[in-house]
């Protein structure tokens, strides 16, 4: 009898949480991917900015930069729940031809939109003038477009191959945990973005 009611509560439980699922990812879609879009990128800079504590660059946690990082990640989440969504209606299917396609486009035109997106939002949060951020475009933007150009040609494939449109910002989300660390170091490595970078630099020079 214990055995069956708890195979039965099982059941509910597994039947609830695919029912809640389901929701999610399809009438919940915009607000899910805007918070994938959201804890991602916040959890991204968390283990990042523990990872320069333990290298020596980073003296103690920078909240100011987790919150920017934040609301960085729900401009992206947002951004490309549209993007996704267009690019599917624009070119339906999972041919090989419609697939490199996706790939073709997304990489020429929204990689590049993103590029700049992410930099110019975060030097606008930061407090940055407008030709510091321009200065930031120049120098910084290049790195991290030939960083996209290496990796998301490969993980697109996968994404538009496989994948239904529902879980496209979640998987790229997945994926860019380990890529934003690129972009962190980009961003924060190479000029004073931060209270904290600064000390850290005018430490090791004395």
């Amino acid at each position: 009898m214990a055995g069956a009611l708890q195979k039965l509560a099982q059941n509910v439980f597994v039947k609830a949480l695919r029912n809640g699922a389901h929701k999610l990812f399809s009438k919940y879609l915009f607000a899910t991917n805007t918070t994938i879009g959201f804890s991602l990128a916040a959890a991204s800079d968390l283990v990042n900015q523990q990872c320069e504590k333990l290298s020596g660059f980073r003296v103690q946690w920078d909240p100011v930069r987790t919150r920017n990082q934040s609301i960085q990640g729900i401009l992206f989440g947002s951004t490309y729940h549209f993007w996704y969504i267009f690019l599917d209606r624009m070119l339906p299917g999972y041919t090989a031809r419609v697939v490199v396609r996706k790939v073709f486009i997304d990489q020429v035109i929204m990689t590049p939109i993103g590029v700049v997106a992410f930099l110019v939002s975060l030097g606008i949060l930061e407090g940055q003038h407008g030709a510091d951020i321009m200065l930031d475009i120049k120098n910084k933007g290049p790195l991290l477009l030939a960083g996209e150009w290496t990796f998301g040609p490969i993980t697109q494939l996968f994404n538009f191959f496989l994948l239904p449109t529902r879980f496209r910002v979640l998987y790229d989300s997945i994926v860019c945990l380990s890529f934003d660390a690129y972009y962190i170091h980009i961003k924060y490595r190479h000029g004073k973005s931060s209270t904290d970078n600064a000390q850290v630099i005018t430490n090791e020079l004395n």
